[in-house]
């Protein structure tokens, strides 16, 4: 565990913390494997170990590759839209010629999202069972906050929001 982040920052109010794709990562840097950002969630999933992940990966990766050819470079977003659309224009527009089972490959990768958050943001040695992982950067960016503050978060992760001492804030 790195030492306490110290925050020697005076908001004035009202203030707007916006928190974009790298927060969790950057939270998280002393992790053996940090959260993922959009580009890297394939790369970070394919080197997930136990409990089956690495076949459902293998499986998500597979029908990337079927999809466009390709799996470097193409992002968690822009395949879940993918597939997502193509799932719901399947419950109306059967495909005569061979068609896919978006619904699967929706559900798979949103089981392979659960267990890359799981793997990558969450203490999993405790012997109290698993707790989620809060950011010493984050929580005194938040003990800086009061009230009548607003955050603002893109990520698909609760680092974040584990961040805060207190849910009541």
């Amino acid at each position: 565990m790195t030492a306490p982040f110290k925050l020697r920052l005076k908001l004035e109010e009202p203030t707007v913390v916006l928190f974009g794709a790298g927060a969790s990562c950057g939270g998280l840097r002393d992790n053996p494997l940090p959260p993922p950002v959009d580009r890297d969630f394939l790369s970070v999933a394919n080197q997930l170990t136990g409990h089956g992940t690495p076949t459902l990966a293998k499986r998500v990766l597979r029908s990337v590759w079927e999809l466009y050819n390709r799996v470097e470079g193409v992002g968690l977003e822009e395949y879940f839209r993918e597939i997502e659309t193509r799932a719901a224009i399947s419950r109306i527009a059967k495909s005569k010629n061979k068609p896919k089972d978006w619904a699967r490959r929706q559900t798979d990768l949103e089981e392979l999202i659960r267990r890359v958050y799981v793997q990558t943001a969450v203490e999993l040695s405790s012997s109290a069972g698993p707790k989620p992982r809060a950011s010493p950067a984050h929580q005194a960016i938040l003990e800086t906050l009061t009230a009548c503050s607003t955050i603002l978060t893109f990520n698909y992760d609760l680092v974040i929001e584990e961040s805060f001492k207190s849910a009541e804030m």
